[in-house]
């Protein structure tokens, strides 16, 4: 049975365990962590599974938020495994530790030197009861074993006020690991030869970020880079992100071709911690997006001699109606001479026009100038319905022979429309008749009427 001087006791201890807390938060001996955050610059702080993750050779901050207390000396210790190295075992890639006491900020361990350091002290803060470690480890502290993934150890994170621990939990450190990939990258457009204009494709593409390290990029074109305008290039790539960027081209006054323009895409790490002997992988470069820019009239194949520069536009495939009466143009463009032979095949070929005149010959010569495009309309009656009409185009460009077929789908007769019987005839007779019926029921009653 408990006396009744152990009861008197009980509040008069409350009152002296109140009375010696401020004293002993003072110590360091109250102090207690109400939160921890560790996090990239810019990103949010990462679990895998249930511990806060630290990629190694970044800058990292990491915020330390006390309840109700400010010791003059906050520790922060990570190390590998479970169990606290010792003192010989301790190195850059078992063992960090940082410090801060009274209004100074430190790396206890100081392992570059004067050549280099683990933590960054200018962006150091304390803010109220939160210090925040700006700091980072070596780089190559987890051995790579799997090309596939990223590699990772277990850690232990150590907090110490005053000497006294005030938390001791998992940690888990991850390979740094730089990389990237494209999105709908493929640009296929065109624009009419001789034309400034402006090309908004329909879709963007995206640079994607599948790893750990957030990076910058540096978009550069192989040509006319001047004119090309790409959103986003200046945004961050965030681990597991996809950027959004869209083009726009303002073009020249473009003879007719294919343009070829391809993407230098340069992946620059952020956050890289500067230790002088180890350093994250190097800059990535990747060749995107690509555009083919297609010079030449609508619905028209652009040819594009391997030997000159002279080009033909022709097109493939058109459809015409039963007894119909086409101009089906073509163009030949480039520096260089040409001869061309045009026949036609299911169809009756009526002329060939040149420079606005008729050509008297099926074959002749034309000499080209990458200046302008020379148009040639062949026009054709088609006769025959239901058929397949062919008109080919034989070329010879400096000893060059080449052809070309443009297939033709003709329609059926219209249907004849049957003509109204001519009943002008019949209606006379009817009327006559009436008239006819009509007098006679006249005379028939003025007859009656006198008798």
């Amino acid at each position: 049975m408990i006396s009744k001087k152990v009861y008197f006791m009980i509040p008069v201890l409350i009152l002296l365990l109140i009375s010696l807390c401020p004293l002993l938060v003072l110590n360091g001996m109250c102090t207690s962590v109400d939160e921890t955050t560790l996090y990239i610059p810019g990103e949010t702080q990462r679990i895998r599974a249930v511990n806060p993750v630290l990629v190694a050779g970044l800058w990292h901050y990491l915020n330390v938020t006390l309840i109700d207390s400010q010791p003059s000396k906050l520790s922060v210790t990570m190390y590998e495994g479970g169990t606290l190295p010792t003192s010989g075992e301790r190195n850059e890639n078992t063992y960090y530790e940082w410090e801060y006491d009274n209004g100074n900020w430190n790396e206890v361990t100081e392992y570059g030197g004067t050549t280099y350091s683990y933590i960054n002290k200018a962006n150091c803060k304390k803010t109220g009861n939160t210090y925040s470690f700006y700091i980072g480890i070596r780089s190559d502290v987890v051995k790579n074993t799997n090309i596939d993934a990223i590699d990772y150890d277990n850690w232990t994170l150590e907090i110490k006020a005053d000497n006294t621990v005030i938390k001791n939990s998992g940690l888990t450190v991850e390979e740094p690991v730089i990389g990237f990939a494209q999105q709908s990258a493929e640009f296929y457009l065109h624009c009419e030869p001789f034309t400034s204009t402006i090309i908004k494709p329909d879709h963007t593409f995206g640079i994607i970020n599948p790893y750990n390290i957030p990076f910058t990029i540096n978009l550069t074109y192989t040509q006319f880079a001047n004119r090309i305008d790409t959103t986003s290039v200046e945004a961050i790539v965030h681990p597991n992100s996809t950027t959004t960027n869209e083009i726009t081209i303002n073009t020249l006054q473009w003879p007719p071709g294919t343009i070829t323009i391809e993407g230098i895409v340069e992946a620059i790490p952020m956050y890289v911690v500067q230790t002088g002997d180890v350093s994250l992988i190097t800059t990535l470069v990747q060749y995107f997006p690509n555009i083919k820019i297609f010079v030449g009239h609508s619905n028209y194949t652009i040819y594009e001699s391997p030997t000159t520069d002279v080009v033909f536009q022709y097109e493939e495939k058109l459809d015409a109606e039963y007894d119909e009466i086409k101009d089906i143009t073509t163009y030949i463009s480039g520096n260089g001479n040409a001869s061309i032979t045009i026949t036609c095949e299911n169809a009756t070929l009526l002329n060939v026009f040149h420079e606005n005149t008729v050509i008297d010959y099926m074959s002749f010569a034309i000499q080209s100038t990458n200046t302008s495009e020379q148009p040639i309309i062949t026009q054709i009656h088609f006769t025959q319905e239901n058929t397949i009409a062919f008109i080919t185009y034989e070329i010879e460009i400096n000893g060059e022979n080449l052809t070309f077929t443009t297939q033709i789908t003709v329609g059926p007769k219209p249907p004849q429309e049957e003509k109204p019987a001519d009943t002008t005839l019949v209606m006379i007779i009817i009327g006559v008749c009436i008239i006819a019926v009509i007098g006679y029921m006249i005379y028939s009653q003025m007859k009656y009427r006198r008798r």
